[in-house]
């Protein structure tokens, strides 16, 4: 008898323990299902950042860009933005004018660039680009590329056209201008010039 009772308590003990097993398996599947592995942006691998506008008149897209350290351009972004507002393209060359401390650069325009802006920064000067194309292709489709061409000069994802409609817009004197502020580490060789149907 003794042994009969013995192996029933084993019994009744087991089948407890493997109750106590399902709800806490349960209890573990409800709390976690499967861990997620949160990605973080490290400060450091963004050390750069690009304040960039397109503005489309007509038949012509005019592409204006600067890039440089990350903080230093954060701090700039209104006088980009009140430098774009004051632009004007005329019938010979447009017309803005310029926030405190900013200068024109002597260099002679050339095909792929129509005036250089020296724009004083607290680690270095930069440069602010101002170039233009005739326009290839829709609108869509040319600001598509160009846009995606910076994202990539600064180690960034494509946007979609969905993501285009929903775009910042700066309203020049000549139009409203498409803006980008995109923070990232520009890759070398970021200084080429607008997209002109190439591959």
């Amino acid at each position: 008898m003794f042994l009969v009772r013995r192996i029933r308590c084993l019994t009744a003990v087991s089948r407890c323990l493997a109750a106590v097993a399902v709800v806490g398996l349960a209890a573990f599947a409800g709390c976690g299902q499967t861990p997620q592995i949160a990605s973080y942006t490290v400060e450091k691998d963004v050390p750069d950042r690009m304040l960039g506008a397109i503005l489309v008149l007509d038949d012509r897209c005019w592409f204006f860009k600067l890039t440089g350290p990350r903080e230093d351009l954060e701090r700039k972004k209104g006088d980009f933005e009140s430098f774009l507002k004051s632009v004007e393209i005329g019938d010979e060359a447009p017309q803005w004018q310029l926030p405190d401390g900013w200068e024109l650069d002597n260099k002679k325009p050339n095909q792929m660039r129509f005036a250089t802006i020296k724009v004083p920064l607290e680690s270095k000067a930069a440069e602010l680009s101002v170039s233009f194309l005739p326009m290839q292709g829709s609108e869509q489709q040319f600001l598509a590329a160009n846009i995606n061409r910076w994202r990539d000069q600064m180690g960034q994802g494509r946007l979609s056209a969905r993501d285009l409609k929903s775009m910042s817009q700066v309203e020049t004197k000549s139009g409203p201008a498409y803006v980008v502020n995109i923070p990232g580490k520009l890759k070398g060789g970021g200084m080429a010039g607008p997209f002109a149907g190439r591959g």
